[in-house]
């Protein structure tokens, strides 16, 4: 079953005594961001993808597939009975699709269940812009004793 982040984050506060709101904030203490990477790592051992934990935490996509990647062997047993005490069914945390593609069906299970499912989606093309002709025309300014330049788009 995926636990709410919220579930989860007062768990994990719980656990290291680091508060909420430093957990989800911008310092870079060494306890609170490692509260924060053990955070990470339950959020993506229960099954959520990289896009989301990056929505919830505000962050981007890549700081944490790398923080969550390089810190997963020393969170993983916190974050495993972290997962257990709530109730939580715990996912091995997703390897990179191309490795994923490689693996038999019978070990694809330990995985999280919701990647098990995906195919992937082709999106129709877009539509070509149609490309305008851009007109410049250059008018004598007698009072100022210049020459303007007029840009505008041709009429189709």
């Amino acid at each position: 079953m995926l636990v709410t982040a919220k579930d989860i984050l007062k768990k994990v506060s719980e656990v290291t005594h680091i508060a909420e709101k430093e957990i989800n904030g911008r310092s870079r203490l060494a306890d609170i961001s490692d509260a924060r990477k053990l955070f990470w790592t339950c959020l993506r051992m229960n099954g959520y993808t990289i896009d989301g934990v990056a929505m919830i935490a505000h962050r981007d996509h890549s700081t944490v597939a790398k923080l969550t990647r390089d810190y997963y062997a020393v969170n993983k047993t916190l974050a495993c009975g972290i997962l257990n005490s709530l109730g939580a069914e715990v996912f091995e945390m997703m390897i990179k699709p191309q490795d994923y593609a490689k693996l038999p069906n019978g070990q694809k299970t330990k995985y999280c269940k919701l990647s098990n499912n995906m195919k992937l989606r082709v999106y129709a093309p877009l539509p070509e812009r149609k490309k305008r002709e851009i007109v410049v025309k250059k008018i004598p300014d007698y009072k100022n004793y210049c020459v303007k330049t007029i840009w505008r788009i041709a009429n189709d």
